[in-house]
């Protein structure tokens, strides 16, 4: 069995190991000449940048991907937990560093801002109840099969809607349940994880202070980009080919189905056809002569953000 994965992004390297390690022969056409999408590198002058991410949490998830292919994460990929989250500077000139562990990001939080720990408390635990409940439903079931609408995590989560902040904005709901204005912005943050915008977001996404609170926030012992490169390193040793510098043009249909693709102006075909592009271009670019989900790629798409690097010598 032959598959085709487009793009070798986060998501497109796990599904190419995870693939190659059930036996299927995997393919992979990258149109830059590096792996991890928007998790990258570069130097300059003498310093080297991760560019994209800069928070890395559950790393148990990296870590499986290894251990499905029978391999010792540690030997490919390491990290270690921090003890600070942020730093952020208020216009107004308070300064305020936010620990990462759960319990003195409380006090700290409470010292700064004058604001009760007790309230501090619950609005974490409301996260952790986001999370508990929404979790495994977001992040290890697929919603277009039936069947996993009858699963106990999914009747649980409908069970407990009123509690998930399914239909309030995030803003609305950090001045309801904190108030304080700095800590409301230093919440509506996590909206920004994603490019959403707090004022119109659901409030579902206070489910994230929960990983960096609780869970637990890590960085990779060689830099973000070591993600990406020890999955690319397993991969070739599963057998998985690369092919950089190939910008896939087209996702060749038959009967209804993916079975390949065109690439350098040539047909490759395949059983199974991944896409790791973004829907958007997914469907705009490589499949334009295919029905497209028009409520999807009619949203409004998320914000960019302005990042700079510093080096110090």
């Amino acid at each position: 069995m032959k598959a085709i994965i487009i793009g070798s992004g986060i998501a497109g390297l796990a599904t190419a190991v995870r693939l190659s390690s059930k036996g299927w022969e995997v393919d992979v056409y990258e149109s830059n000449n590096f792996v991890g999408g928007k998790l990258s590198e570069f130097t300059i002058n003498g310093f080297r940048f991760d560019r994209g991410p800069s928070l890395f949490t559950m790393p148990h998830l990296v870590d499986d991907l290894f251990i499905h292919a029978g391999k010792n994460p540690r030997d490919y990929f390491n990290y270690s937990r921090l003890n600070e989250l942020c730093r952020y500077y208020y216009e107004d000139g308070i300064r305020f560093t936010a620990p990462a562990e759960e319990k003195k990001f409380v006090e700290a939080a409470s010292s700064a801002f004058q604001i009760d720990e007790s309230s501090l408390k619950i609005h974490l635990e409301r996260s952790r109840t986001i999370y508990e409940n929404l979790g495994s439903l977001f992040m290890e079931m697929s919603l277009h099969r039936w069947k996993n609408f009858f699963q106990w995590a999914t009747l649980r989560a409908i069970l407990n809607i009123p509690k998930l902040g399914l239909f309030g904005k995030l803003n609305a709901y950090h001045e309801k349940h904190i108030a304080e204005p700095h800590l409301v912005q230093y919440f509506n943050r996590y909206a920004t994880y994603n490019g959403s915008n707090p004022f119109e977001a659901p409030a579902t996404l206070h489910i994230i202070p929960h990983l960096e609170h609780q869970l637990g926030a890590y960085f990779p012992a060689n830099g973000m980009y070591s993600i990406a490169d020890s999955m690319y390193a397993l991969a070739k040793e599963l057998g998985v080919q690369f092919h950089m510098n190939s910008p896939v043009e087209q996702i060749i249909v038959q009967n209804g189905k993916a079975a390949g693709i065109k690439v350098n102006g040539k047909e490759v075909l395949a059983d199974k056809v991944v896409s790791n592009m973004d829907i958007y271009h997914t469907y705009k670019r490589l499949l334009p002569e295919e029905k497209h989900p028009a409520n999807l790629l009619n949203q409004e798409k998320s914000s960019s953000a302005l990042v700079f690097y510093w080096g110090n010598q």
